[in-house]
């Protein structure tokens, strides 16, 4: 009979998890959003586990597509987005789902491999799309606090395991204590929202639009100058048109004759055969600096060749760094060089694909404050069309952009923050890895095998 509770428990945890990640936005929930799934799953087979994993994040795609409980907002944007996205969710989580389902009987031990694998699930998917159970979070100080130490990997652990411990409860029928635990956290978790630094050292401007003409671009650019910014960034690929071929004489000359700011965005360069996508700042009439995107995006890889190196440039009194959209998804991509080139913040320029009610810009969004946290410094984040942000050095959202809008967003940032996470990397990954394998060799050495199946595994 318990078979029959897998088409409900994966549609409730799909429209939790819906809920939990933004734009939606209850954080909370992201320690919920699994139960219903895993105690379906439990003791029930692999196959059984993973089927129900991608029927809960297929659900949630199917709930965005339709943009319940939001505003009407970019309406005419790509569903295709919103599925991808939730099925490379659903890859780490339905193969967790798919190794609960081989166990018998949990207790804290199991519980803690389980949440290892669950994090290495989630490393799996650097070869495409990292996508975190921890990404709900990502306005929650404690979590951020936690990913200065140990990336976004430890707070992912704790949410596996947090989770996996409630649903031990429930399979032994402690339902009080399990429902104690979950009302606990409920109640807290919407209390311990990060504030922002409240430093004024850097001040900043991301300009949100889908233009690319240099008429458009100029008048948005112009329209910040009364207050007087450090640092304009322009969406990713805005100059494409204007500096095509790799030719910036037009940025070059518009930044001498305007006497604009130092402003930075990305252009396609003259390499042969493909193009880097490339960004620099333009100070004066110089062009500063030369970033080749590290991280193509999808059907992006046939267009451009990726690049290797890390850049920071240095403008007038500042240190930047240049990163570009999809780098910010990959840690050890923006970590690369930070320790050794000091700077002082991150300019992002990004170009999200739209998708229905922001959902896929929400989400990549989600994963700038996780990156300013872990690095310790403050990332201005361009995008086209959703969710262009300024986020301080630890990772409180200062200034945010709306959905399907064209705006210029204005902030003050702090000065970088020292992280351990910047000196040690993911150190934490590296731990589940031999949590996950050391506790599983060792059950089977003692015939004990902690996922309750055959000693093979």
């Amino acid at each position: 009979m318990r078979k029959l509770w897998l088409i409900p428990g994966s549609v409730i945890t799909g429209g939790l998890f819906y809920m939990a990640l933004p734009p939606v936005g209850q954080g909370w929930l992201a320690f919920v959003l699994l139960i219903p799934l895993l105690l379906a799953a439990l003791g029930q087979g692999f196959a059984y586990g993973f089927i129900g994993g991608m029927v809960a994040v297929m659900t949630a795609g199917i709930i965005s597509r339709y943009g319940l409980l939001l505003e009407p907002s970019m309406v005419d944007g790509s569903p295709g987005w919103n599925y991808l996205g939730f099925f490379l969710f659903g890859l780490a989580i339905a193969l967790l789902s798919g190794v609960v389902g081989e166990v018998k009987d949990l207790n804290f031990k199991k519980c803690v491999c389980l949440a290892a694998w669950g994090v290495l699930f989630e490393a799996i998917l650097l070869l495409v799309l990292p996508a975190h159970i921890a990404l709900p979070l990502h306005q929650s100080k404690v979590a951020l606090v936690l990913a200065s130490v140990g990336g976004v990997w430890i707070v992912s652990f704790l949410v596996y395991l947090f989770v996996l411990s409630v649903v031990m409860l429930l399979q032994k029928r402690e339902t009080q204590l399990a429902a104690g635990a979950v009302l606990a956290l409920g109640m807290a978790i919407p209390l311990m929202q990060v504030s922002p630094l409240g430093e004024e050292a850097i001040r900043v401007v991301a300009i949100q639009t889908e233009a690319k003409d240099i008429e458009t671009l100029s008048a948005l650019n112009e329209s910040a100058f009364d207050v007087d910014p450090d640092f304009i960034v322009w969406p990713e690929l805005s100059a494409s048109s204007i500096a095509a071929g790799g030719d910036t004489t037009v940025l070059e000359q518009y930044s001498k004759d305007s006497g604009s700011p130092p402003f930075v965005t990305s252009y396609q360069d003259s390499a042969e055969d493909m193009p880097h996508n490339t960004a620099s700042v333009f100070a004066g009439s110089e062009k500063i600096g030369a970033y080749n995107k590290r991280k193509p995006f999808a059907g992006e890889k046939n267009l451009h060749t990726a690049g290797t190196e890390a850049v920071t440039v240095s403008v007038g009194e500042h240190r930047a760094r240049l990163n570009i959209c999809f780098d910010s998804s990959f840690p050890a991509v923006m970590r690369d060089g930070i320790r050794e080139d000091q700077p002082d913040l991150i300019l992002l320029p990004t170009l999200d694909p739209p998708a229905p009610y922001g959902t896929i810009q929400a989400l990549h969004a989600a994963y700038t404050p996780f990156r300013a946290a872990e690095l310790g410094l403050p990332i201005v984040r361009a995008d086209i069309t959703a969710y262009s942000q300024v986020v301080d050095a630890n990772g409180a959202v200062v200034a945010e952009a709306g959905s399907g809008t064209e705006e210029v967003i204005t902030a003050w940032v702090g000065k970088p923050r020292w992280t351990l996470y910047r000196v040690l990397g993911d150190w934490f990954l590296y731990l589940c890895g031999v949590l996950a394998v050391g506790l599983t060799v060792s059950s089977i050495r003692k015939k004990k095998n902690p996922l309750g199946v055959s000693q093979a595994l």
